[in-house]
């Protein structure tokens, strides 16, 4: 049964405006498959590919009934990837807001005129079945499965460490390729990198490669460093190696089964405004719940469509924050080669 549909043209020049004027940002509007295979076009068709793309994000948000919002990202909506069912790939809010109406594909058509491009978007709800069964609990099993599936991903990374600083926030972009290849792009104020970190198994004799940006970064030049040692863990109580999706959920599924942790079944409930499901695990402080001094509580919210952590928060015997991680604008198997963790 369809449940929207959506139609939308988009202009090249106004497009290609937008290209051009923003493009440090416009990994928040395409995907890096979308850009590679616009960048790919012969110069003059570039922006035809850009609109094309464009039209059709519009396109998916009209199908689905909300237009572009504030709990949706453009980058949501991935026009070169398919999902498992054959439709458009969707992630973030977009993902949720399908799953919440029980949509199950989205199939979008393109193309491009001299002057702009055109697409059209069906949004397909799931038969009775698989929508009867997209509403049973979400069980932690179900998002260790739902990990395996993933290569690679991209996400923003906001973290609070009240160890390191008291707590202040830092920004990352946060680039992951399993097995182990880490890169953490620290942002500055004015959302610019600020110092740039990567890790990769098996390479670069176990150090991790690290720059600061701006004249110190000229001064000092890339540095070497062991992921553990003094240096390396300046900004964290954790060393890069322990970064990520993967540990997070490793970690939660071993406090599970210590037999020094009490783990509680998951409950429904929001996180920063989007439906999330939380599991809680409470141990005490001889646990070191996630490694850390003084846990005793761990809450993970799980994003209902990807099966997938989108934040998490450690907290002591008072309640007192010791740690929160966000993981947003989670963009999943994207394709990410060598050149992303090169230096």
């Amino acid at each position: 049964m369809i449940a929207g549909t959506g139609v939308d043209v988009a202009p090249i020049a106004r497009v290609a405006r937008l290209v051009r004027d923003h493009h440090a940002d416009l990994d928040r509007i395409f995907t890096e498959r979308e850009r590679r295979h616009c960048e790919q076009a012969r110069p003059a068709a570039r922006g035809g590919r850009y609109a094309a793309a464009f039209a059709a994000k519009e396109a998916v948000f009209k199908a689905l009934g909300t237009g572009w919002r504030s709990d949706i990202e453009w980058s949501d909506v991935d026009t070169r990837m398919s999902d498992a069912n054959g439709g458009i790939m969707l992630t973030g809010g977009a993902g949720r807001e399908a799953a919440r109406q029980g949509i199950a594909r989205v199939f979008v058509s393109a193309s491009i005129t001299g002057l702009s491009g055109v697409a059209i978007a069906i949004a397909v709800l799931g038969s009775p079945v698989a929508q009867a069964r997209a509403l049973q609990p979400l069980e932690w099993t179900d998002v260790v499965a739902a990990y395996e599936k993933v290569t690679d991903y991209t996400a923003r990374y906001d973290k609070e460490e009240r160890a390191i600083s008291n707590g202040d926030l830092q920004r990352i972009r946060l680039s992951f390729r399993k097995p182990l290849d880490v890169k953490l792009e620290w942002l500055n104020g004015d959302n610019k990198v600020d110092q740039v970190a990567v890790y990769r198994q098996g390479l670069n004799d176990g150090k991790v490669i690290a720059r600061k940006s701006g004249m110190l970064g000229g001064m000092m030049g890339t540095m070497r460093l062991d992921p553990r040692e003094k240096k390396a863990m300046m900004d964290s109580r954790h060393p890069i190696t322990d970064v990520g999706l993967g540990n997070m959920i490793d970690q939660m599924s071993r406090a599970m089964k210590s037999g020094q942790a009490t783990a509680k079944p998951g409950v429904e409930e929001t996180a920063d405004g989007a439906r999330a499901v939380r599991f809680d695990v409470e141990g005490e402080a001889a646990a070191r719940l996630f490694g850390v001094e003084g846990a005793r509580r761990v809450s993970i919210w799980i994003d209902p469509a990807l099966k997938l952590p989108v934040k998490a928060e450690v907290v002591d015997a008072e309640g007192r924050m010791l740690e929160r991680h966000r993981f947003t604008e989670l963009k999943l198997n994207v394709g990410l080669t060598d050149a992303t963790f090169t230096l």
